[in-house]
């Protein structure tokens, strides 16, 4: 095993930081529409999170879906 596969880093404190997301889900019938806001605490905090050294943790993302079964 080489030298360079193990290394430690103290330079940045990673992790330990809140994640608000918020879901939601709705049925009508045969169609099923959903909503999802993450990482929603990231438009009134500081953008200085990390996921690993030199990695900087999601931006806020919004999706939404519809899902439409045409057979039961």
């Amino acid at each position: 095993m080489s030298s360079q596969a193990w290394l430690s880093q103290n330079d940045q404190k990673l992790g330990g930081f809140p994640l608000l997301d918020l879901f939601f889900n709705m049925k009508v019938r045969q169609t099923r529409i959903f909503f999802i806001a993450e990482h929603i605490n990231s438009l009134v905090s500081p953008s200085d999170y990390y996921s690993a050294p030199g990695y900087p943790y999601r931006d806020f993302t919004f999706r939404f879906g519809l899902v439409w079964n045409f057979f039961l």
